[in-house]
């Protein structure tokens, strides 16, 4: 092979290295772009308020019961439950919510009093 071939041939490879670097920094830039977005995303979505939270009438509620589709929790004081409460409801005095949140059904509606 001649030195000019040989010239050419090292100038090929140069362009194709520089080719693969730049579409690989260039991909790995997107990479980082979409990850970047996806925790941005994930990071600045707002909490859920009471707001937020589908709201539902007593005769619902009861009829989602009988079913077996809902549970009612009573979130107010024990004393207060002890006292007054809706048949079939379960105790779950508010500040103990976050303790018992293993505990709760995932396969049914859970309502809030």
């Amino acid at each position: 092979m001649s030195r000019r071939s040989e010239r050419i041939e090292q100038a090929r490879k140069r362009r194709r290295n520089r080719r693969l670097l730049t579409i690989g920094g260039g991909a790995l830039a997107l990479l980082l772009l979409v990850a970047a977005l996806v925790l941005a995303g994930s990071i600045m979505t707002p909490p859920l308020t009471a707001a937020d939270l589908a709201r539902i009438s007593p005769g619902e509620t009861y009829e989602l019961m009988q079913t077996g589709e809902a549970v009612l929790y009573d979130v107010r004081s024990e004393g207060a439950y002890a006292a007054l409460h809706a048949e079939g409801s379960v105790s779950l005095p508010e500040g103990q919510e976050l303790r018992a949140l293993d505990e709760l059904p995932r396969d049914r509606l859970l309502v809030f009093l």
